[in-house]
């Protein structure tokens, strides 16, 4: 065999390699994926003036005074794993009994890769059904209609903390 075949075999391979690489890359791992956390807690704003969310039972010192963070709102924290860009419509729970409760996500729903919203909710009717074990499921929509469903160890532990 002379180098001149041995060269084009060797590039040929190379190539075929590098195609199915492409490939793969584009259709199996170029996706949308969503990282959805749903906790209890408070808002407060420290003394720089920057809002916080901490969760529920955060023993905090505030002025030389120990304080321990109640269960005030339900938080939720959407963040786009993904390589595409991704349109939030709203957060939806769905209680045992067949009615769901929706939270629309008004401000920065257009998420580009690595980017997060959150939103919560001061609701008790929200915090008394998942006190109660009520909840069916919870997950988050986008605009193309796919549901994005929160663990239901984390509605566990969210169950664990209110009671």
């Amino acid at each position: 065999m002379d180098i001149s075949l041995k060269i084009s075999l060797f590039s040929l391979v190379f190539s075929l390699v590098a195609l199915i690489w492409n490939i793969v890359r584009d259709i199996l791992l170029d996706k949308v994926s969503v990282s959805r956390h749903m906790f209890v807690g408070a808002e407060i704003t420290d003394d720089k003036g920057v809002k916080r969310l901490i969760p529920a039972g955060t023993k905090i010192n505030i002025l030389g005074t120990g304080k321990t963070i109640s269960a005030e709102k339900v938080f939720f924290n959407i963040i786009n794993t993904g390589r595409r860009d991704i349109e939030i419509d709203c957060i939806i729970i769905e209680y045992k009994n067949g009615s769901c409760w929706l939270l629309p996500i008004s401000e920065k729903r257009y998420l580009k890769p690595y980017e997060s919203v959150n939103a919560n909710t001061d609701n008790n009717e929200l915090r008394e059904n998942i006190k109660k074990h009520t909840i069916k499921s919870a997950y988050v929509k986008d605009t193309k209609n796919k549901k994005w469903y929160f663990s239901e160890s984390n509605i566990d532990k969210i169950q664990t903390t209110l009671n």
